[in-house]
């Protein structure tokens, strides 16, 4: 099984935990779209997250790519997660597990 696999079937059992633990509590939990108080800190991914990160985005158009650039150069001046925009994850799918 290849990294990027591995990766991937990682994120989707975190995911489909974390689906369980908000459908069992979410009288008490305010994580949903468009809240990205969790993205306010100071978080580390690993290489092999990087990568795939990287690979997700040579796969994007120049203008793409461009657009992200200069979203996350922002973002990195407010002192958050660069890859955040309006409280929008701009990676979701290739975020990395601690996300």
């Amino acid at each position: 099984m290849s990294s990027d696999q591995i990766i991937k079937t990682l994120h989707q059992n975190a995911s489909s935990f974390f689906d369980k633990v908000i459908n069992k509590n979410e009288s008490v939990m305010a994580c949903k779209k468009g809240c990205s108080a969790c993205c306010r800190v100071d978080l580390s991914v690993f290489e092999v997250e990087g990568d795939l990160i990287r690979n997700w985005f040579s796969s994007l158009t120049s203008s793409e790519q461009q657009n992200l650039l200069v979203m996350w150069d922002q973002a990195s001046k407010e002192h958050f997660c660069q890859f955040l925009k309006n409280d929008m994850c701009t990676i979701y799918e290739v975020r990395p597990t601690i996300c």
